[in-house]
């Protein structure tokens, strides 16, 4: 009866160590049933592993010892294994059995289990860890003083601060004293000997002196304890260290001292204000640089001195400030010094508290007014064409995506309108790039003139313009695309003493709330196209159903005629010289080759003109691969040739780029031919890469490794442009000619062709500078450090044969 009530588990083995018996808080605790383990050696089935799951072999077991040593054997630690594998800790005392002549004959086993005693000891020994792991982290030991016995205790911080040893060390109120700074003692003494008087507590800052002679500054509090008749027993408190705060605090009693200097001729305005928005305070240099006498601005309203178009954003600015006292507040505002000059600052405010406790706002201003207009400066550049100023393609493309998408406005009517100028190419390749340039400039004079002020008019690239007619039916954008087209027929433009007209191709699509903006661009581009394929100086409105788009007849010619050169020798490749400037100069030849057409007549075709139709009907790789057979098999025919040859630069597209039969196929072609792959190098575009740039990346890599180089051509047109030359691994910047023409007239374009320049230079790349049309060109060029040039100025393109 007492066994099966028993809580604790118990059990019994024979001499042999097998199980007589079992009580049910053992069966429950092993989960095993008695009559599974009755006449069996228990140890096998949950007490054969030690605490760290090792074997525990039976001949070491103290219950089997027990038996055969005839001894009580106590263990405190061990673990007990129940039937489903898993374990609990245990406490048991394993006791012998005795027959009727004292010799063992077995044992009795009682065991407890102790998990939760465990986990109450690991739960101390945590907290334990935290608190002096806190209090190593703010330097506080606490510490206790039996008053009666003069004995003390530590804490193990107590003993780091002091620098003393837990062995050599033991702590009571003489040895503590021992450790304070001479000069401290006597009022450490004195507070310790009024508090046995007074019974209460106290708070005293002291030096102490450690073994190493170094001295440093605490904190001691106190309180003590008494008994029930007044005596004082105990005395218990903590020290912290603070020296450092110490050091923090005099060394702002020192720099206060400083303060008013810089305060006074800080170069930034300072200001304090109240909620009433009254100027209280502010530094000499504030009150200079605005131009007034401090006395004139003390006592006035701090919204007298910000520009009258930004009050209301000022007063939200203190407003906000006030009601955010913990945070800072920041805002680019503009304020007006007593000359009325107008000037741009950067305000930083945040609320203190004067030593009444009212709010003041303490604002540190400082002049960006040559950083803004810089950064205005840069903004209106990157989003406006250099050469006409009007809105380029990135900043057009911001405004139709906030046109299209914004909710308030997607029900109005928006007309998209694309326009490109016949007859455009055959003046700029006939006259060169100024002819060209010049009738770009007063066409974009014509069309600001003519477009409504709402109307967003931009430069896309080349001889293309878009307009964006918004609140505007498809009609009226029909009717103000006649009145373009009428302006353009009557235009005449001079250039060499001889008049030229110049047509217009225009295609217009309306906008809709279900398109995107690549879909809405791509109609209007499309219907300009169409309009051009018609013979151009038309308009021509985007339709899905329309026929003549769909068709794109003019491309459909193109591309017959691409087919049909690539059967014949319709194509021939030219050279244009690249050479090298100041101290690069080398001796040997550099040239890219370029592709032409001959045409129906028998007259040449320039690229632009059948390249466009080859890249939408995927044409380009073939043309790719045609320029590639044929500069290989030219390069090769001839040795002196081919030892006198730098490097021979061939143009691949966009499409050869991304094609892994076009790889296959250029990796065969090195392989079998005599050029070394280190006198060519492949150039892209950097449109061509960044539209595919895992494709452009393996390609270029893939390359390099057979010794190829590349060079990246057009570099500059785009503003994402630095952000993807590190990831391209190009030997060659090819500086986009935009910038190169006006170098010797136009500073900005002078300090972009040297930015390129550098930042090739640190990357470990050549420079190539294209439309270099003069000498003077060429001298700017090499005052930057450009190491090749090309363009007319140097050479024209010229037939290999």
């Amino acid at each position: 009866m007492i066994l099966n009530c028993a809580g604790e588990g118990i059990y019994g083995v024979d001499i042999n160590g097998r199980l007589t018996f079992l009580n049910p808080a053992a069966s429950r605790m092993l989960g095993w049933e008695p009559q599974e383990l009755i006449g069996k050696i228990p140890h096998l089935a949950m007490h054969h592993s030690y605490p760290d799951g090792l074997n525990y072999p039976l001949e070491k077991c103290p219950i089997y010892a027990a038996i055969h040593d005839g001894m009580v054997h106590r263990i405190s630690d061990e673990v007990f294994w129940r039937r489903d594998g898993t374990c609990f800790p245990v406490e048991y005392v394993a006791t012998p059995i005795r027959d009727r002549d004292g010799k063992p004959c077995g044992a009795v086993v009682v065991y407890s289990d102790i998990t939760a005693r465990k986990h109450a000891e690991e739960t101390s020994r945590e907290n334990e860890s935290r608190l002096a792991e806190a209090q190593g982290i703010a330097h506080i030991g606490n510490w206790e003083w039996d008053v009666n016995n003069q004995s003390g205790w530590w804490s193990e911080e107590m003993y780091r601060i002091f620098g003393v040893g837990k062995n050599t060390f033991k702590p009571s109120f003489s040895s503590f004293l021992q450790l304070v700074h001479p000069e401290d003692r006597k009022a450490v003494n004195q507070i310790v000997n009024e508090m046995e008087k007074t019974q209460g507590c106290f708070d005293h800052v002291c030096r102490i002196v450690r073994p190493d002679a170094e001295t440093r500054h605490v904190e001691i509090v106190g309180q003590l304890k008494s008994n029930t008749d007044g005596r004082c027993l105990t005395l218990k408190g903590v020290c912290q260290d603070i020296t450092d705060r110490r050091m923090v605090e005099e060394s702002l009693r020192a720099s206060e001292q400083k303060y008013r200097i810089l305060y006074e001729d800080n170069p930034s305005m300072y200001f304090t204000v109240d909620s009433t928005k009254i100027i209280r305070s502010l530094n000499r240099f504030g009150s200079e640089h605005l131009g007034y006498p401090a006395e004139e601005l003390i006592g006035g309203n701090m919204l007298d001195l910000i520009y009258p178009d930004d009050r209301v954003s000022g007063q939200d600015y203190l407003d906000r400030c006030f009601a955010n006292p913990e945070s800072m507040q920041q805002q680019k505002i503009r304020m007006l010094r007593k000359d009325g000059n107008i000037i741009w600052i950067r305000v930083s405010s945040r609320v203190i508290k004067d030593t009444d406790g009212n709010d003041f706002l303490l604002t540190v201003a400082d002049d960006i007014t040559e950083t803004q207009r810089m950064s205005e400066q840069l903004s209106y550049q990157a989003s406006h064409d250099n050469l006409t100023d009007l809105v380029n393609r990135r900043g057009f493309e911001h405004h139709l995506h906030w046109i299209v998408n914004t909710p308030q406005i997607e029900k109005a009517d928006h007309v998209l309108c694309f326009l490109d100028f016949d007859n455009f190419k055959v003046i700029n390749d006939t006259f060169g790039h100024a002819a060209g340039d010049m009738l770009l400039l007063q066409l974009g004079k014509l069309l600001r003139e003519t477009v409504r002020k709402r109307d967003t008019l931009a430069r896309l690239g080349g001889n293309e313009f878009a307009i964006l007619m918004e609140h505007c039916s498809l009609e009226s954008a029909r009717n103000l695309a006649k009145g373009l087209l009428e302006k353009v027929q009557h235009f005449r433009f001079l250039w060499d003493n001889k008049i030229f007209s110049v047509g217009v191709s225009i295609g217009l699509a309306s906008a809709t709330t279900t398109e995107t903006v690549t879909e809405l661009l791509k109609k209007a581009d499309t219907a300009c196209y169409a309009a051009k394929a018609k013979g151009g100086n038309r308009i021509h409105v985007y339709s899905d159903d329309d026929k003549t788009i769909s068709g794109l007849q003019q491309e459909i010619m193109w591309v017959t005629r691409i087919n049909q050169a690539l059967e014949t020798t319709g194509f021939l490749l030219y050279a244009q010289p690249i050479v090298p400037l100041g101290v690069t100069k080398t001796g040997r030849e550099h040239y890219e080759l370029l592709i032409r057409m001959i045409d129906a007549e028998g007259n040449i075709a320039l690229p632009d003109a059948f390249l466009p139709a080859a890249e939408h009907y995927k044409l380009a790789s073939r043309l790719d691969r045609w320029v590639i057979n044929t500069a290989l098999d030219w390069l090769a025919q001839d040795t002196a040739r081919l030892q006198n040859l730098e490097f021979c630069s061939i143009n691949l597209s966009g499409l050869s780029i991304g094609e892994q039969e076009f790889l296959e196929f250029l990796i065969h072609r090195l392989r079998e031919t005599t050029v070394p792959p280190w006198k060519l190098c492949f150039e892209i575009t950097e449109t061509a890469a960044i539209s595919d740039m895992s494709s452009a990346s393996q390609f270029i890599h893939t390359l390099k490794a057979q010794g190829c180089k590349f060079a990246l051509d057009d570099f500059g047109s785009g503003l994402s442009s630095f952000g993807y030359l590190k990831q391209l691994p190009v030997d060659i910047l090819k500086i986009d000619g935009m910038f190169v023409k006006n170098i010797v007239e136009d500073p900005i374009d002078f300090a972009m062709v040297k930015m390129i320049n550098e930042i090739g230079h640190v990357m470990g790349m050549k420079t190539v500078a294209e439309f270099v049309e003069n000498e003077a060109i060429i001298q700017k060029l090499e005052e930057i450090g450009v190491d090749y040039a090309q363009g007319y100025g140097i050479g024209r393109p010229q037939p290999l044969y």
